[in-house]
């Protein structure tokens, strides 16, 4: 193998790492958006219990 044809199997490599780099960065930050959407659920559906349970043990005398 030439030096010239080991260079180019090294850029290769390089764009390929980059490519998947990409990838993999991209796949994190939608995983972190799912997360807090559904984090973001959760407290939404807490806060309706929490008011739920508040209102049962004020015997109907606070809102909802």
């Amino acid at each position: 193998m030439t030096a010239e044809e080991r260079f180019e199997q090294i850029e290769r490599g390089h764009e390929l790492q980059q490519k998947n780099l990409a990838e993999l960065t991209e796949a994190i930050a939608s995983y972190a958006a799912n997360a807090d959407a559904r984090m973001k659920r959760i407290e939404e559906n807490l806060d309706a219990l929490i008011r739920a349970i508040t209102m049962e043990h004020s015997n109907g005398k606070g809102k909802l």
